[in-house]
């Protein structure tokens, strides 16, 4: 008679979440990232790629964005919300079970916003509400095109914003995001 040995025949040593190599407590923690799947993404924009009248030159991806408008070559700036992205950007369709009728229920949940996200609000937006110019335009939430005095006063903000979190830990990466728009802000003024 031939023996069938069983997965636990194979393992090694101890499997308790004591002898597991997570941190203590971790080993079940659905929040963790060794518990979580990939699961299917999803966007509830449907403007193709071709379609974006916009390139993404620079963004903060929480306040501010530089574009570059395709057809004419010139740049522009616009203010948003992150909550004004949330049709443009991709989420994740996380299944959490079935409704009455047999149906899959899912949660939403979304990811941070990308390139696209902006390039295709930024297109809805001027679609809608078409362009500005200077920085009244701006602070009213337009698409601007950016003119010397725009690029003034948004590099001076931008620099004041730097000197003022520079020090902070937590914010390296918003800090160094913040000068790439600065620099692409002192190649705009650097052409006038």
């Amino acid at each position: 008679m031939k023996v069938l040995k069983t997965f636990e025949d194979f393992s090694i040593g101890n499997t308790s979440e004591s002898n597991d190599n997570y941190p203590a407590g971790t080993a079940n923690d659905p929040n963790a990232p060794w518990n979580k799947e990939d699961y299917d993404t999803d966007r509830n924009s449907t403007l193709k790629q071709s379609d974006l009248k916009f390139d993404l030159i620079a963004s903060d991806f929480s306040e501010y964005a530089i574009l570059k408008e395709k057809s004419t070559g010139k740049m522009f700036a616009v203010a948003f919300e992150p909550d004004e992205l949330e049709d443009y950007v991709e989420y994740e369709k996380i299944p959490v079970g079935r409704d009455e009728d047999g149906d899959m229920d899912y949660d939403y949940e979304y990811l941070e916003p990308d390139d696209y996200s902006i390039e295709a609000y930024v297109t809805d937006k001027v679609r809608q509400e078409g362009t500005s110019k200077g920085i009244d335009g701006l602070e009213n939430s337009m698409v601007t095109e950016i003119d010397e005095e725009l690029a003034k006063d948004l590099h001076k903000s931008f620099e004041e914003f730097v000197d003022k979190y520079q020090s902070v830990s937590y914010r390296k990466e918003e800090i160094k995001k913040v000068k790439n728009m600065m620099e692409v802000l002192k190649g705009i003024l650097d052409s006038f």
